[in-house]
């Protein structure tokens, strides 16, 4: 599926190449590339990194592609870029590339509170670098940026020539503001009572915060990322391989993000950073139809939701929806105490094996979900908002 502006803002040259990829013409992808790099200067993009472009499609071999992109050399006039790439995702448990291309601009939100200084005072140590986020507005694209199917989210190993994960990460608003205005407003109003479900939005008001503090709150979680042995350490000795093992290390992403941004916050914006992960992960995540048998996301929401109920600060209604028992900002950093701390303990402990692998004999024994609370999720979170969605992949 093609995903186009309709602000008439994608230059004809672009969209030919985004068409070719679109229809799999590799002909016509080689014609019109040649196009493209021809007008580039005309068009404020960087004619060498198009030329890369054109030498992986080639010659399979994308290592300029890929140090253009560490680099930020893809970047043209005025912020606007455009790439085109094998990019690999993991969907349904299984891991699939496809050629894809995106025209975008770079977009300025504001600066992120640096989140290093807070992981050295809880861990020590940092192995990997907190990759960089790039907040961008998406114009068109094809394969795995096409549409609300596709990604918005694009994290440097995805890309081909990238997969040692030093990159930035480009956080597509255009389709989180979709997805979250579109999807997530309904879903948290049918899940949560209403001081709650107003509590959660509150945290878009007034509605020019929303892509701010969405970015944000992806900024802090890459943080999370980072500390322990690192994802990228864990991708490369390949343990997040499982629906479950990826759902635990996001939720331990999520935990000490939010212990970051308590500590590096005033207690209230703290408070509008979880409430925008709630909205992600309750009103979408939640319902993406690998289920929890085999989707990482859906697993991840269910672990935060055990951590909130047992901290006692998330009830079940009669009516069945769910209510905070302090439904403020504060009262949401407070509702995370638990979950923060269990993922700031899971994380030392990691960073105390000697290999990576080992994380398969630590990480059941950290996290077990009775089945009453697989079935409180169940009938409070995932039954109530069927029929509210297309296809989340």
């Amino acid at each position: 599926m093609l995903r186009c502006s309709l602000s008439g803002e994608v230059p004809a040259p672009v969209m030919d190449v985004i068409m070719a990829v679109e229809k799999n013409d590799h002909s016509l992808l080689g014609q019109a590339m040649t196009l493209l790099i021809r007008d580039a200067s005309q068009l404020g993009l960087p004619k060498k990194f198009l030329t890369d472009i054109m030498q992986g499609l080639e010659t399979g071999d994308w290592s300029g592609f890929a140090q253009a992109l560490k680099t930020l050399e893809f970047l043209g006039a005025e912020g606007r870029f455009f790439l085109l790439a094998p990019y690999t995702t993991s969907r349904e448990a299984k891991l699939e590339t496809l050629l894809s291309a995106l025209y975008a601009s770079r977009l300025d939100l504001g600066e992120i509170p640096a989140t290093l200084p807070i992981l050295i005072e809880l861990f020590g140590i940092v192995h990997e670098q907190i990759p960089q986020i790039v907040p961008i507005r998406g114009h068109a694209g094809a394969g795995w940026f096409a549409g609300e199917s596709g990604e918005a989210f694009l994290v440097p190993n995805g890309w081909a020539g990238l997969r040692d994960g030093d990159g930035p990460v480009l956080n597509n608003m255009s389709e989180q503001l979709v997805r979250v205005e579109r999807i997530a407003f309904e879903a948290i109003q049918t899940i949560f009572d209403e001081p709650s479900s107003a509590l959660l939005l509150g945290a878009y008001t007034p509605q020019s915060m929303l892509a701010a503090t969405l970015n944000a709150e992806y900024s802090f979680h890459e943080a999370g990322h980072a500390s322990g042995i690192g994802l990228n350490h864990k991708l490369a000795a390949g343990v997040l391989n499982s629906p479950f093992y990826g759902a635990v290390e996001e939720w331990r992403a999520d935990g000490v993000a939010f212990e970051v941004a308590r500590r590096s916050l005033p207690v209230e914006t703290a408070g509008t950073l979880v409430a925008s992960n709630f909205i992600t992960r309750l009103g979408i995540d939640a319902h993406r139809r690998g289920a929890l048998d085999l989707d990482t996301d859906v697993n991840s929401v269910l672990l935060t939701f055990h951590s909130i109920i047992e901290s006692g600060m998330l009830k079940v209604r009669h009516d069945n929806r769910l209510g905070f028992v302090d439904a403020t900002f504060s009262g949401l950093v407070r509702a995370t105490e638990l979950m923060c701390a269990s993922a700031i303990s899971l994380t030392r402990r990691e960073m105390q094996l000697s290999d990576p692998r080992a994380i398969w004999t630590l990480y059941p024994n950290v996290i077990a979900v009775p089945e009453s609370v697989r079935h409180l999720f169940r009938q409070t979170v995932i039954n109530p908002c069927r029929g509210l969605y297309r296809e989340l992949r």
